[in-house]
């Protein structure tokens, strides 16, 4: 999958502006590994306009019997990939409240669930923020938030522990405060990229290519 801000991105339709987009990204890995794969099928485009939230958590009256869950209470960008994760939570939350008797549940699982997004919800605004042409209150400490996250991600493109550290907050396995951690902090602030880091050719990979811009 390639995806772009802003109106940026690869044709919908036309497979050699899809390669030519992948070639344009400041890593030539993803273009070497796609311009001889094997196509599963055509491109599938989709638009996204923004990430949406309803705070039904701090209405002072909700109807009993009723629960919002999904995209319904809170819809993100599909490309950070957590929708369907907050989903599942949403659907465990329910069952927890429910378990807890019939008395106040529809009270019990809203406000549950408003915890329970506001952290995947900074994490999907805060990526889209870095934009500066995204309208949007930054919060206190964006800039050195993104600075650190920036100097992590160039760690974790080469250290195994902080890609692994990485991947398991991007998927809501851990909690952002591992990325944090001591040992992590040092490794961040003083390992140095190699002079290579950005030149080296891929790996070379059989793989087969599935389109979507």
């Amino acid at each position: 999958m390639l995806g772009g801000w802003l109106g940026e991105g690869p044709s919908p339709t036309d497979d050699a502006d899809f390669l030519q987009f992948a070639r344009t990204l400041p890593q030539p890995h993803l273009y070497e590994a796609l311009k001889n794969a094997e196509p599963f099928g055509p491109i599938h485009h989709y638009r996204f306009s923004h990430n949406q939230r309803r705070h039904y958590e701090r209405m002072p009256r909700f109807p009993e019997g009723l629960a919002v869950l999904g995209d319904a209470f809170c819809s993100f960008n599909p490309i950070y990939g957590q929708g369907m994760t907050t989903g599942a939570l949403q659907a465990q939350a329910l069952g927890e409240c429910l378990r807890q008797g019939l008395d106040g549940v529809a009270q019990r699982y809203r406000r549950h669930v408003g915890e329970l997004l506001q952290l995947p919800w900074t994490m999907a605004t805060t990526g889209d923020l870095r934009f500066p042409e995204v309208e949007g209150k930054r919060p206190p400490g964006f800039g050195l938030t993104n600075w650190y996250g920036d100097r992590f991600q160039r760690l974790a493109a080469r250290d195994p522990e902080a890609l692994k550290t990485f991947m398991r907050v991007m998927h809501m396995v851990a909690s952002p405060a591992t990325m944090g951690a001591p040992r992590m902090v040092l490794k961040a602030l003083t390992t140095r990229p190699a002079a290579s880091a950005q030149t080296h050719a891929p790996v070379p990979m059989a793989i087969s290519r599935n389109q979507a811009a």
